[in-house]
């Protein structure tokens, strides 16, 4: 059995990850994804037009939800992309303390994503600077870095690199954690 929460900045390759060990199989969830699906919105629309505390508070109770589905069908191979900023202002926060800790119980991983800032601008699409300014500027994005390294670091089991390599390949290695 191997069950890994995926978290990290955007950019890192989590939804590209979780995506191909889906294909391979795997039981999946996506948070961002499941968010704009129960808003009824598009990714960008969730994040553009929602405030960031409605947004958080969905975003806990869909992690609570998606913890208590694993618990609760304990398959084989379970793999959940979280939001960049799940863990982003408080990991304390009994809301999700209490989901992490029944999945680390559970035997899950928590696996930190990380990349150079570089390649995180090329696949937001943030290189090209008339697309830079519609959903996270690059400073925005170097701000939630230096904002969020620390508690990513904190909570995760292990860090995966994935500036050098393609999801396909960051899926294979991750596959191996079991």
């Amino acid at each position: 059995m191997t069950s890994l929460l995926l978290i990290g900045a955007s950019g890192v390759g989590k939804t590209a990850i979780a995506a191909q060990l889906q294909e391979r199989g795997w039981l999946s969830a996506d948070i961002d994804q499941a968010v704009s699906h129960r808003l009824g919105r598009s990714e960008i629309s969730a994040y553009v037009d929602i405030s960031t505390a409605q947004r958080r508070q969905v975003e806990q109770q869909i992690f609570q939800e998606l913890v208590s589905q694993v618990l609760a069908q304990q398959p084989e191979h379970c793999v959940i992309a979280a939001s960049s900023g799940l863990f982003g202002s408080d990991p304390e926060d009994i809301a999700l303390a209490i989901p992490l800790q029944q999945w680390r119980d559970y035997g899950g991983k928590v696996v930190c994503l990380t990349a150079e800032l570089g390649a995180m601008v090329t696949r937001l699409g943030l290189a090209n600077s008339q697309l830079g300014g519609l959903v996270l500027p690059r400073r925005e994005l170097r701000v939630q870095l230096e904002k969020r390294s620390e508690i990513y670091q904190k909570l995760a089991d292990l860090e995966f690199d994935t500036t050098h390599t393609t999801p396909a390949h960051a899926a294979s290695e991750l596959q191996q954690l079991g």
